[in-house]
């Protein structure tokens, strides 16, 4: 797949790759939605974050959720650092750390997956401790249009 990424527009209008105004980005592998970056303005602890994401709208666009620890690691692209994101699409920090909608299974009351920002790694971390998130949607709970293939 030549174009993995799809910039969006608020009302799910698909734009070109040169775009230069879009609020998500539609992932064409997982056909997942993606906020453009965080929905958080400052790191929060995991339950704070999770609701954050759930209440994410993007214009006319609703229905995001925090993403599953596996859609989140889905999204990093481990050919770059600093960040280990296409920052093309997404706009990220060069580093920091993202809580994901996972707790971990040892000690779900009080743990959840975390991931590294800077090279794509990941850990568990206690739900007290504080990161930022992002928010995801699939793309027919949207009602986007399928891109063509590129």
């Amino acid at each position: 797949m030549k174009n993995r990424f799809v910039k969006v527009g608020e009302t799910g209008l698909l734009f070109p790759r040169d775009a230069t105004e879009w609020v998500v980005v539609l992932d064409r592998t997982s056909d997942l939605v993606w906020s453009r970056g965080f929905v958080l303005q400052e790191e929060k602890r995991w339950k704070a974050a999770v609701t954050t994401a759930a209440k994410f709208t993007a214009g006319d666009l609703k229905g995001f959720r925090a993403p599953t620890y596996p859609e989140r690691v889905g999204l990093f692209d481990y050919s770059r650092f600093g960040p280990a994101m296409d920052t093309e699409f997404f706009d990220s920090p060069s580093s920091g750390w993202e809580w994901t909608a996972t707790p971990y299974a040892p000690s779900p009351a009080v743990s959840a997956w975390f991931v590294y920002i800077y090279n794509g790694s990941s850990h568990w971390h206690l739900q007290y401790c504080e990161g930022f998130v992002r928010a995801c949607a699939p793309r027919q709970s949207l009602g986007i249009s399928a891109p063509e293939a590129a």
